[in-house]
Order: C-alpha cells, then structure tokens, then sequence
C-alpha cells in the first residue's frame, strides 16, 4: 500500500485522494494531532492556535479536500475583504484595506498612499511588479526579495515580514520567494 508521510494539509490531502482511487494508503504522523503546523497547541495554562492565521483563496489544495470530505466552504469559513491593521512600535500605523469591486492593485492604493506615502508606495509598487514574473522569485528567500527591490525596513518589518509569516507560517529569512509570490498572486 502508499505510505503517507505526515499527516498536514498535503498528507491528508493526498490520503484521501488515494484512498478515492482505491487504494488503501498508510498515513504516518508524529504528533498527536493532525494538522501539521495548522493545529492548536497547549503552553502553559493556555490553548494557542499555531498555522494559518490568513485562510486565502490560494489555498486550493485544502478547499479541495474539505469539498472531497464534504464540508462545504461557506459552513467553515466567511470570507471577508483584505483589512488589516499593522502597528509597531518604531513605524507609524499601517492600515490596507480593499475591496471586491476593484483589481486588488487599484482598491489597496489609496490606503497605502495615506498609510505609507509616495516613495515607500514605489518600492511597494515595485515588489509587486514581480508577483507575475517567477524568474524574479526563483531560488531566493522572501528576505532576499524584499533587499534586491529595495524595500525599506518600515515594508519589511510591518508589511512584508508579518503578511508571509501569516500566510506562509514561516519567517522571510526561510520563506520561499516563489511560494509567497504565487500566494499573493492567486489569492489576491
């Protein structure tokens, strides 16, 4: 039989894709709980949600799987308009926000306009050029994409660093450019 090795979104994923194909796979998972980084964790007295903290678009695979075990998106999950506020202590507020009747690019302008100002909406504008050309992203970090469009450390710490750890579950220094720019490209 195909033995799955861990039990997160993919393992699961591609256990119940094999199983629908009748096969009888063995799924292998270390932890107690499946769910692979996206799952609740106890310290101390307390119950702390550890994974996704964004449910987007993108994610395909898994809107696939709940559909597959029958669980209907809309049951789970309401889906909103991006609005995000960023605060940090060293950097004036952040706040993006859009809307579903316009381009993702043209509705977030504004807010980043009056959030961030012309120069650092150039080196947003910048990054984002990017998202649809994957020679840009290939083989290099998110950190290292932010550094080689020059985004300032204000982008990196407030908008960059934040929105890939919440979408991707991992920090810039190890994130994938190419994943993270397929993300935002798909979800957005």
């Amino acid at each position: 039989p195909p033995l799955i090795i861990g039990g997160g979104w993919s393992g699961l994923a591609a256990t119940v894709r094999l199983a629908e194909a009748g096969q009888k796979p063995i799924l292998f998972e270390a932890a107690k709980q499946l769910g692979g980084r996206a799952r609740t964790i106890k310290w101390q007295d307390l119950e702390i949600d550890n994974g996704q903290h964004l449910m987007i678009g993108a994610y395909q695979n898994m809107l696939d799987l709940l559909q597959r075990i029958g669980i209907e998106e809309n049951s789970v999950f309401h889906r909103k308009a991006l609005d995000l506020h960023i605060l940090d202590s060293k950097f004036p507020p952040l706040h993006l926000s859009a809307n579903r009747l316009l381009p993702w690019q043209l509705a977030l302008l504004p807010r980043l306009y009056s959030s961030l100002g012309w120069q650092e909406l150039r080196l947003f504008l910048r990054l984002a050029r990017q998202l649809n050309a994957p020679s840009y992203t290939h083989n290099i970090t998110v950190e290292q994409w932010c550094r080689q469009t020059g985004q300032s450390a204000r982008l990196i710490t407030q908008l960059w660093g934040p929105l890939c750890l919440a979408i991707l579950n991992t920090p810039i220094e190890q994130a994938s450019a190419s994943v993270f720019a397929a993300t935002l490209r798909d979800s957005l």
